[in-house]
This record gives structure tokens, C-alpha cells and sequence, in this order.
């Protein structure tokens, strides 16, 4: 597994970091994920901020401050020990009030061992993980569709798409780049509001200025939005 490491600090992985954030974890971190420029990895020398309360980013702390979460904020316990080998260990809650401990196989370095202890334990508490990650393919690509569909990537170029399942409130997010146009728009942030059945709609430059956002879009409005901010045709 590949993981991102700062001075010999292991940060959570861009997946590890979505999934903290749709489980709640607000503690403030340094580094961030940015998901309009291809998950890349940032840093704010000597700030710290709650990242996710930000669209576009997710906070990337490090494993052992989100492995401190889970036992502060979810109450879930696990540990990585050494014997010849690294191994990782935790309780789950059983009927009665009595627990389990379980155990993982052996790590080659302490560093695998506690990613894997963490993917663990975010598997527990996201056990309809894959459910909601059809459900969220499912709405990104109806948003698509009310854009124009193919035609609508044909005629602004589109690229990079990518959605985010906000699971906190069923809110999903659409993600992409347009091509050259006159008003300097790069990258646009479309949400699905699951609560009002309506859309939000953020339009950025390529250095994440923000250039215009709209609430409480209905569906047969994207296309218009869109052709009125960038100046782009959204079909022939």
C-alpha cells in the first residue's frame, strides 16, 4: 500500500481521508487532499484548520491522530504490537456488554500495520460502504445526464469527472474541468442536495478562486447556469 509520508509521519491515503470525512472527523490537520486538482496533496506550514468544512478538500492528518479519533470520538480501541512481526489488534462490542478482541495477520513495518488497522476500523463503522457508493455512481450520473450527457462533454470538453459521496446527508458531489473559455472557469463543483432535491452549483478558476456559486438549482436550470458563467455551449 502506498501512503503519503511527511518527515517520517504516515498521513492517511486520499481514500482513507473521504471516508474520515464522511464519518465525521472534523479535528484540525495541516495537510489536505484537493479534489479538483487530482487529489493532490497539500500543506499549510504552521496552520491547522478542519479541512472538510472546505468542498473540495479533505483533511489527510496522520494515521496515528486518526487512529485517536476513532478511540476519542467512536470508541473503537485498536492497537499495534510487535511480536517478531507487526500485527494489529481491537475489541468489538458484543451482546451483554462484553467484548471481543480480534487480531490481524502479520505486517512487515509498523507503518502497514496501522494503515491496515485503520482501513479496519472504517470498515466497521461503514459496513454499507459499497451500497452508497452505487448509489452515489447512480447520482452523479443522473446530474450528468440533466447536463447533456456525452454531448455535454463533447462540446465543453469536459475531463477529470469524479463524484463524492457526502454520506453525513446523502448529498453527492460532481467534479470536473472545461476547457478554454472566456471567463477563466477550470473547475466545476456540482451538488446534489438530497434534503431539497435540488442542485448547488460552484464554478472556480484553475487557482480555486471561487467565480460563482448558485443555490437551490432545479434540474432543467444546470445547463443554463452553466452556458451563462463559462460563455461555453452545453449542445448544438
Amino acid at each position: 500500500m502506498k501512503v503519503a509520508v511527511e518527515k517520517d509521519i504516515q498521513l492517511v491515503t486520499m481514500k482513507q481521508a473521504k471516508r474520515l470525512k464522511d464519518e465525521g472527523f472534523n479535528w484540525e490537520t495541516q495537510h489536505f487532499y484537493n479534489i479538483l486538482c487530482n487529489s493532490m496533496l497539500g500543506y499549510d506550514r504552521g496552520t491547522k484548520k478542519n479541512w472538510n468544512n472546505v468542498d473540495v478538500y479533505f483533511s489527510a492528518p496522520s494515521a496515528a491522530l486518526a487512529l485517536k479519533w476513532f478511540r476519542d470520538v467512536k470508541g473503537r480501541v485498536g492497537v499495534v504490537e510487535f511480536q517478531l512481526r507487526y500485527r494489529y489488534s481491537y475489541t468489538t462490542p458484543k451482546k451483554g456488554g462484553k467484548y471481543s478482541q480480534c487480531f490481524s495477520d502479520y505486517f512487515d513495518t509498523y507503518e502497514a500495520a496501522e494503515s491496515a488497522l485503520l482501513d479496519e476500523l472504517l470498515e466497521i463503522v461503514d459496513i454499507n460502504a459499497s451500497n452508497r457508493s452505487e448509489r452515489a455512481r447512480e447520482i452523479a450520473n443522473e446530474t450528468l445526464r440533466q447536463l447533456g450527457g456525452n454531448k455535454f462533454i463533447a462540446m465543453t470538453g469536459a475531463e477529470n469527472l469524479a463524484y463524492n459521496d457526502l454520506a453525513s446527508n446523502g448529498d453527492v458531489d460532481l467534479t470536473f474541468t472545461i476547457g478554454k473559455n472566456d471567463k477563466r472557469v477550470k473547475h466545476v463543483l456540482v451538488r446534489y442536495d438530497y434534503g431539497k432535491d435540488l442542485y448547488v452549483m460552484k464554478f472556480y478558476t484553475e487557482e480555486l478562486t471561487l467565480v460563482a456559486e448558485y443555490d437551490e438549482v432545479y434540474c432543467d436550470m444546470l445547463g443554463d447556469i452553466f452556458e451563462s458563467v463559462t460563455g461555453m455551449y452545453t449542445s448544438l
